[in-house]
C-alpha cells in the first residue's frame, strides 16, 4: 500500500519547537511531537509514507517570502518525498507577485489559515491572488472549520467557488475541523478535494464514513497534521472503517498523485 501524507507542517529548526508550542496553544491541545522535517519524517516511516505535502503559514506579512524560500528549499532538499505548498499573506503589498513567486519557485500549491491569519476566505482583496493561483492551476489548501470563529467557514468557500469557480481547493480536515455539519451542507459532492487530518479522531465511524462518502472516494486524501498527530494513530482510525483495498489506495496515495498531476 503506498501512502501519502497530503497535509504536515514543517519549520525551521531555530523555531520549529516555539511554532509547535504555538499551535497547541491556539488549539489547546497537546502535540505529538516538533514540526521538523526529520521528526516528520520519521513519524511517517512508522506506516511507510512515501511523499508529504509540506506546508507553513504566514501569520503576518512580512514571514511569507522567508517561508516560501523554506518550503521550497525543503521540496529541493528531497525531491520525489516532499512536495511543498507555498503561502501568501492579505497583508502583502503585491499578493498577485508572491503567487507568481511560488509558481516560479515550483511549489505545487498554496496554504492558507483562514484563522491564523484573520482573514475570510472569501476577503475581496484575496480575489485577484485566487484568479492568479486558479490561472496557474495552483490548488489552494485552506484550513476548514472552528467553532470560535467564522473566517474559515463552510459558506465562505462555497461563497469563494461563485466568485472564482476554477479554483482548486482543498477543504482541510474534511470540510470542516468541528463544524462537519456545516461542512455537508456548504460544500457539495464533487466541488472540493479534501483531506482525513484533524477530523477522524475527533467523530464516530459512522460520522466518519459519511463525510468521506459524501465528498467522494476520488476526493478524499489521507493526511497526518503533524505534528499535531503522530502517522500511526492516523492509519488505525482510518483503517478501522473498513474500506476496500482499492479505496484506502486512492485515498492513501492515488488521488493526491492525480490532484499534483504526480507520475507514481
Amino acid at each position: 500500500m503506498k501512502i501519502t501524507d497530503s497535509h504536515a507542517h514543517i519549520f525551521p529548526a531555530k523555531i520549529a519547537e516555539k511554532a509547535t508550542i504555538s499551535i497547541g496553544q491556539f488549539y489547546d491541545l497537546s502535540m505529538n511531537g516538533v514540526g521538523s522535517a526529520e521528526n516528520l519524517i520519521k513519524s511517517g516511516d512508522e506506516i511507510g509514507v512515501s511523499k508529504y505535502l509540506v506546508c507553513s503559514t504566514a501569520t503576518r506579512p512580512e514571514q511569507v517570502h522567508a517561508i516560501n524560500d523554506f518550503i521550497h528549499a525543503e521540496q529541493s532538499a528531497r525531491p520525489g518525498v516532499f512536495y511543498g505548498f507555498g503561502t501568501v499573506h492579505v497583508g502583502l503589498d503585491d499578493i498577485e507577485a508572491e503567487v507568481e513567486r511560488i509558481k516560479v519557485l515550483g511549489l505545487y500549491g498554496i496554504k492558507l489559515h483562514p484563522d491564523f491569519q484573520q482573514t475570510n476566505i472569501d476577503e475581496g482583496k484575496m480575489l485577484p491572488a485566487y484568479r492568479l493561483a486558479a490561472e496557474y492551476k495552483l490548488p489552494i489548501l485552506f484550513h476548514m472549520g472552528d467553532p470560535r470563529y467564522d473566517y474559515s467557514a463552510a459558506w465562505r468557500l462555497a461563497n469563494l467557488l461563485e466568485k472564482v469557480p476554477t479554483l482548486t481547493v482543498i477543504a482541510a480536515h474534511l470540510g470542516g475541523f468541528m463544524a462537519w455539519d456545516e461542512a455537508m451542507k456548504y460544500l457539495p459532492t464533487g466541488s472540493v478535494w479534501t483531506d482525513t487530518c484533524s477530523s477522524m479522531s475527533m467523530m464516530s465511524p459512522d460520522q466518519a464514513k459519511i463525510l468521506i462518502e459524501h465528498f467522494g472516494f476520488d476526493r478524499v486524501m489521507f493526511a497526518s497534521d503533524f505534528p499535531m498527530w503522530k502517522h500511526q494513530r492516523q492509519r488505525d482510525v482510518f483503517d478501522s472503517l473498513g474500506y476496500s483495498d482499492e479505496i484506502r489506495q486512492a485515498i492513501y496515495n492515488d488521488n493526491f498523485c492525480h490532484l499534483l498531476k504526480i507520475k507514481d
